[in-house]
């Protein structure tokens, strides 16, 4: 087990620095955002993007998820999976035009049909390559992926916005233009012209990729939902300019979330192999202590750093830091909801991410209705966190079941109370100075923990190609 969690460290570590560094370039983004675009004008941009994250899945029908189970399987050729899981997605994407007729109905986005397909294709098809990577063990081709695309989205954005200063239209065509840079370094990268193999194409094959992946594509949706449909729902009650400044909130909650997909790419793979070599419980509650540990003290950091960051941003979207706390949280149980959600991958168990995703999409759509109206951007936040706490508790008692263990609660909620405390503090006194007990006491509360990730880091092995 000790070999297996030296393996987890160096490849979480492999993927989470090529992700930082893409993440720290794209934070560069903001200020460019705030002054070349107003809030209105942002908020409409992001509800475009969301809308396109909400039908990319669709296209997609979970078969990113199957290439990775299914090429780690070794029952199949690295062809064979390769072959019928691009055949899904391109009769998917040419089946999926149909979906964007009643979007021409849609004043909002009836201006922006054309580069919407664009990048609801391009966005399944650099998502199922990045699947193909992780499966075929190509670890630092997809981590230089990451980099290749944040650089690709900044020179575009430079040059749409700053240079040919075409808007909305610039922004939109900046991520398009991201996603296939990616695509074409993935391409030849893993050398896909090899193992795309008309000859292997089998009915039967692409029968179990949809059995395994089908929930994925709705239960996608519905993290979308408890993901996004909060800035639909300010757009809704508050307008394009209040969707514009909790967008902006969103983006330092985007910084959590983003690194945390990269620890579930990592875990996941992680996870399958420990399963099938036994000894799963330990290593699963090892890895989770450190991961909620090391995601609940970086949401406490960046909570106390949330006002003096937006000083960097333009006047009119002053307002933004007062959400991003709760939205720091609920990114927090978000990454922790992705981390459990392996544990069905590692069952074959795929039914379960759709019912408990179904259960978080609810509570963020009640929730958020409710609160919004009388909250305000808060009550959406709130609203936002409500919703993956719910989904992370379903699933962690849901697969405990499933995997004949128990879970461990205690820790976790008692990080919970500490960072809605310090939430509380920094909204209420707009000063970060009291609450910076709050990292301390998490470090201090959870510090056997910190000790055995230190421990782990020093044993590095990164499992390269």
């Amino acid at each position: 087990m000790d070999k297996e969690y030296r393996k987890l460290t160096g490849t979480t570590i492999l993927f989470a620095g090529a992700n930082i560094i893409s993440k720290l370039l794209k934070i560069l983004l903001v200020p460019l955002y705030t002054y070349y675009l107003t809030t209105s004008e942002f908020g409409t941009g992001e509800t475009v993007t969301i809308t396109v994250n909400l039908l990319y899945p669709v296209f997609l029908l979970g078969v990113s998820e199957a290439a990775i189970r299914f090429t780690m399987k070794d029952e199949h050729s690295p062809e064979s999976i390769v072959t019928n899981c691009f055949a899904v997605l391109l009769t998917a994407s040419l089946a999926g035009v149909l979906l964007f007729i009643p979007l021409a109905f849609m004043p909002l986005m009836r201006g922006y049909l054309g580069i919407m397909y664009i990048m609801t294709v391009a966005g399944a098809v650099e998502k199922l390559m990045m699947a193909e990577a992780k499966g075929l063990g190509k670890n630092t081709a997809f981590a230089i992926s990451e980099i290749v695309s944040a650089a690709t989205l900044i020179s575009f954005n430079v040059i749409m916005l700053a240079v040919l200063k075409v808007g909305i239209a610039g922004y939109l065509w900046s991520i398009a233009a991201a996603s296939a840079a990616r695509i074409l370094f993935l391409f030849f990268s893993l050398k896909l012209s090899r193992l795309i193999e008309p000859k292997a194409f089998s009915a039967e094959l692409i029968r179990s990729i949809l059995k395994f992946s089908l929930p994925f594509m709705p239960a996608t949706i519905l993290w979308w939902i408890m993901d996004s449909s909060g800035r639909y729902i300010v757009m809704w009650f508050l307008g394009a300019s209040s969707a514009g400044i909790y967008a902006i909130a969103f983006r330092l909650s985007a910084v959590v979330t983003g690194i945390s997909v990269v620890f579930h790419q990592a875990w996941q793979l992680s996870a399958i192999r420990q399963h099938s070599i036994g000894g799963y419980e330990p290593f699963y509650k090892a890895a989770i202590r450190s991961y909620s540990t090391m995601f609940f003290f970086g949401a406490s950091v960046i909570i106390l750093f949330a006002r003096p960051l937006m000083l960097l941003l333009d006047d009119s979207y002053d307002d933004a830091w007062r959400y991003a706390p709760l939205l720091l949280i609920a990114a927090a149980f978000f990454a922790l909801s992705g981390f459990v959600c392996a544990n069905y991958y590692v069952c074959e168990k795929t039914r379960g991410v759709l019912w408990t995703s179904f259960a978080g999409a609810a509570v963020s759509l009640a929730a958020g209705v409710f609160m919004t109206p009388r909250l305000g951007m808060h009550g959406t936040a709130a609203a936002e966190l409500m919703a993956f706490y719910s989904m992370w508790l379903i699933m962690t008692i849901h697969t405990g079941r499933l995997l004949d263990f128990k879970p461990e609660y205690l820790m976790i909620h008692i990080d919970l109370i500490i960072l809605l405390a310090e939430a509380y503090t920094v909204i209420r006194l707009e000063n970060p100075l009291p609450a910076m007990v709050c990292p301390l006491l998490l470090l201090i509360l959870n510090r056997s923990t910190v000790s055995g990730m230190i421990g782990a880091l020093t044993q590095i092995r990164v499992n390269k190609e």
